[in-house]
């Protein structure tokens, strides 16, 4: 018996019983369907906890903090300064493995404009800000090296501040005059309002505008106002560092002013090579200590534990939630190991009838084992196309917080391990098939 009869004979039987043929199926179709529904989702999670982390450009950079040094440095600690401005530029003219360096400072104000008052965090930066927090380009534009060197009083609005001054009016915000702490600032640029994945949709779908209304019926509470995934890129207003420190220094409580040695909260440096983040923290370390004098009263932050963190998360809901969903799909194997075996049952006389006229053990083998992957096959591929309206029931209805993200590497691991279930669901019936006697097969009836 060839390959191709083999495979006739198997179609012809599973058609031949086609209720007992989809019962068999529905368990595969349903354990396909899980496991490929679960790769969706735990992809989907992925991506957007990764796309958080790429947010800040937290698996690309370190922050240096002012810090104590330490105790066998405590008597020497006034003879050197905090972070400053000079350490930042040291850092980026030294640092061979350093892309690029934005110094800030930052403190709470009161920003208004006429009646609309809104308390939010003031910050002082260069232009490395825009890649320090991963900004898109603001709308209007962002203040240049001449208003950092000419301490202009000039500033860029986060979206929901923008949001909070001048509702809804983008060509009323650019170039009018906001206060301050009561000091006044021109408006030279808006950053956009940044969303999650899930809001986007909420927002394409109307859900959002629906959610401001039911909030502005009930006089203005923040309860239905969408939860702000990214403060330190919405909730900001951005000004030139000099300006900050000649305007703001008491408020953020920083030293004071030696010369053009201006003093900084932070220092945010980003490298390179990702791959070489120990190098640039001890490049950095090196600098700093060169230039406070050999004492060490900052502190080097990386982010390399939370990125391993969020893989090891990952990891392990894909592990438990393909686990769970493989379970299913072996139900069905041993769903499919069973009909085989009654159709075997049924199908005595036949076998012994075929062995009679020259079949060989073989030749029952193939045929037993064809039927069962046709039925697998079938099984998997009806799984993948359900998966795919589960994913759309999920991403489109009931819109869970990270899109699920259906991949081809998915697909094809679902409709595998179908396969592979049916083959090994097919081994034991196929091989007690081969093995009935012709003599005692054509004594039963």
């Amino acid at each position: 018996m060839g390959m191709v009869y083999a495979i006739i004979e198997g179609v012809r039987d599973i058609w031949s019983h086609k209720f007992r043929s989809f019962l068999t199926i529905f368990g595969v179709v349903l354990g396909a369907a899980a496991l490929m529904t679960m790769s969706a989702i735990t992809e989907g999670m992925a991506r957007g906890m990764r796309d958080r982390m790429l947010s800040t450009g937290n698996n690309e950079k370190i922050i240096v903090r002012n810090g104590s040094p330490p105790p066998e440095q405590a008597g020497l600690a006034e003879s050197s300064p905090g972070l400053t401005l000079e350490d930042a530029q040291a850092i980026k003219e030294n640092g061979n493995l350093v892309a690029w360096v934005s110094p800030g400072i930052e403190t709470k104000i009161l920003a208004t404009v006429g009646n609309r008052r809104d308390r939010t965090s003031l910050r002082g930066g260069t232009l490395d800000l825009l890649i320090q927090d991963m900004h898109d380009p603001p709308i209007g534009r962002f203040f240049t090296d001449i208003e950092i060197e000419q301490k202009r009083r000039v500033c860029v609005l986060g979206g929901r501040v923008y949001e909070k001054l001048f509702p809804g009016n983008y060509e009323s915000a650019i170039g009018s005059t906001i206060q301050i702490n009561r000091i006044s600032f021109q408006v030279i640029g808006i950053f956009p309002f940044y969303l999650s994945l899930r809001q986007e949709r909420e927002v394409a779908s109307g859900e959002y505008q629906r959610k401001l209304e039911k909030r502005n019926e009930r006089r203005g509470q923040n309860r239905f106002l969408l939860h702000d995934v990214f403060p330190w890129k919405n909730d900001l207003i951005v000004i030139p560092i000099t300006t900050f420190q000649e305007l703001f220094k008491s408020e953020a409580g920083a030293h004071q002013v030696i010369g053009e040695n201006i003093p900084v909260d932070s220092i945010q440096v980003g490298t390179r090579d990702p791959n070489r983040m120990e190098d640039l923290i001890s490049q950095v370390r090196s600098i700093l200590l060169i230039k406070h004098n050999g004492i060490e009263n900052f502190l080097i932050q990386d982010f390399l534990d939370n990125i391993k963190e969020v893989d090891k998360q990952v990891a392990a809901a894909r592990l438990s939630g393909s686990l769970i969903a493989g379970i299913g799909l072996i139900v069905g194997g041993v769903g499919i190991a069973n009909i085989m075996l009654a159709s075997i049952a049924d199908r005595i006389r036949e076998i012994g009838i075929r062995r009679a006229i020259g079949a060989r053990a073989f030749d029952i083998f193939l045929q037993v084992m064809m039927e069962s992957l046709i039925l697998a096959m079938i099984g998997g591929a009806l799984g993948v196309a359900t998966s795919y309206l589960l994913v759309y029931f999920l991403d489109a209805i009931a819109q869970i917080p990270h899109r699920p993200v259906v991949t081809w590497g998915a697909v094809l691991f679902s409709f595998s391990f179908s396969l592979v279930t049916g083959f090994f669901a097919g081994v034991y019936p196929a091989v007690k098939a081969s093995l009935l006697s012709p003599v005692e097969a054509l004594r039963y009836n």
